[in-house]
């Protein structure tokens, strides 16, 4: 029992040094050069590294372009803390029209021991239906990676926009592992129900839009966002949604139209930059410009 505490205590001790370090780095780092954040991602104490990732983070504007270019960093560390930094971009709709020009990096780095499951949540989320997923999510659950067995949420998660993860499955299916194939037929079912749950869940969704309650309508906006680009019926709710009284969700929902990059909803996108958040215009700005900036534009696609 003495034991026990005592080691509880160590690892408490650790975990509050580490956060010290943290703290302390961090506020050395307010107000750093770009260049100086991006030698910080090389570090590989986490407690100098993580602090100037979350900096950057929260300036895009002017560090997303150092950070792609780190994914190409002899540094695992660096190359691991950019892919993160560009994933919480990618979330927040904050610089997503330069996000783009990391797709071809990252889907190099898909192979990389190091990073590859990074490098796979980071193309993920910055282009969701890329073919690449699918294969990789299979190579890696073949290689015994330890988030990405064929029965685990990851493949659900991205499988739901994306074409090449069911592709993959039906490959895992016939893999000459008995566990494996059972996995896969399993994982396929919960996709397939999970897709006609969100489908015929979208008008109530829709009617969520009106609930009295700010977060029962933010979760509405979040969960339309899962389905949105493949069933376009749902787009009118979200464009509603960017009149909603709250801001949080007024912006949440710029952030969601920007990431569908659906060239319909430039009007209404227009018309929030003159919405009295500024977070709310700045999030329409963003999204304006990752539509505008897409090649090719692209509506979203109905399953069948």
């Amino acid at each position: 029992m003495r034991t026990e505490t005592r080691k509880r205590r160590e690892i408490l001790q650790r975990a509050q040094e580490w956060q010290d370090r943290f703290d302390r780095t961090k506020k050395r780092l307010e107000g750093a050069s770009v260049p100086t954040l991006i030698e910080a991602l090389k570090n590989q104490d986490s407690a100098v590294s993580w602090p100037a990732r979350h900096i950057i983070e929260a300036q895009p504007g002017r560090s997303v372009r150092a950070v792609i270019r780190v994914l190409k960093s002899p540094s695992p560390e660096a190359r691991r803390n950019g892919m993160l930094a560009l994933s919480t971009m990618a979330f927040t709709g904050k610089a997503r029209a330069l996000l783009p020009k990391a797709v071809p990096i990252l889907v190099g780095l898909l192979a990389d021991r190091h990073v590859g499951f990074v490098a796979l949540m980071a193309l993920a989320a910055i282009e969701p239906g890329h073919p690449a997923l699918g294969p990789t999510l299979l190579r890696l659950a073949r290689e015994r990676h330890p988030f990405v067995s064929v029965s685990g949420y990851i493949w659900e998660k991205i499988g739901l926009v994306n074409e090449s993860v069911g592709a993959a499955l039906a490959e895992a299916c016939r893999d000459p592992e008995p566990a494996v194939r059972d996995a896969a037929r399993k994982t396929r079912r919960r996709l397939a129900d999970k897709r006609r749950r969100l489908a015929t869940g979208v008008p109530r969704l829709l009617q969520a839009l009106d609930a009295p309650r700010a977060q029962s309508r933010f979760r509405a906006i979040l969960t339309l966002s899962e389905v949105a680009l493949y069933t376009p019926s749902v787009l009118p709710g979200l464009i509603k949604a960017l009149k909603d009284s709250d801001g949080l969700n007024r912006r949440i929902a710029a952030t969601v139209l920007g990431r569908i990059g659906c060239r319909s909803t430039l009007p209404a996108l227009t018309a929030s930059l003159r919405d009295e958040d500024p977070d709310v215009r700045a999030a329409a700005a963003d999204a304006i410009e990752a539509i505008r900036s897409a090649s090719p534009p692209r509506k979203p696609r109905s399953r069948r």
